[in-house]
């Protein structure tokens, strides 16, 4: 083989293995900012549908928070459930199940958020040291997107 050659070789060799991590990286713990630059990078043309669709959502993106909400979680009598949000004050949901009642309240507190913002208004998020856990909740983190 020519130099030429060998280091064409190379260069594939490497492109093949950043793609790969990129791909390994993205199925593992997907990344929106990393996402947002992987495709505005290989945007064909500026009136490619499939594209145009993609930085929308990239936008979207962009523009929407996390927040981190602790939970307290109590199974009621009748066996469904109800679902505090202890660091935002007034905003809790219920369920049947668990799962069902922790969704719902994924609802409302995008819900109280909005509405916050909407009427101009600070969220009122709480510190740890600010509010009290029920007797016998069961307590968990979540993420929510709004």
């Amino acid at each position: 083989m020519t130099n030429e050659m060998l280091e064409r070789s190379k260069q594939c060799m490497d492109a093949w293995t950043q793609n790969i991590k990129q791909v390994s990286y993205r199925l593992i713990l997907p990344n929106p900012l990393h996402d947002i630059k992987y495709y505005e990078s290989r945007r064909s043309t500026p009136h490619d549908d499939k594209a145009d669709a993609i930085t929308q959502r990239d936008q979207q993106l962009k523009q929407s928070k996390i927040y981190f909400c602790h939970l307290a979680i109590l199974r009621e009598e009748d066996g469904s459930f109800s679902v505090l949000v202890l660091n935002l004050p007034g905003c809790c949901s219920c369920g049947d199940s668990e799962d069902e009642a922790i969704e719902n309240v994924r609802e409302a507190v995008v819900g109280a958020v909005e509405s916050y913002i909407e009427d101009g208004l600070a969220v009122p998020w709480q510190t740890l040291d600010e509010y009290t856990i029920p007797e016998g909740a069961k307590q968990k983190w979540i993420l929510v997107h709004a």
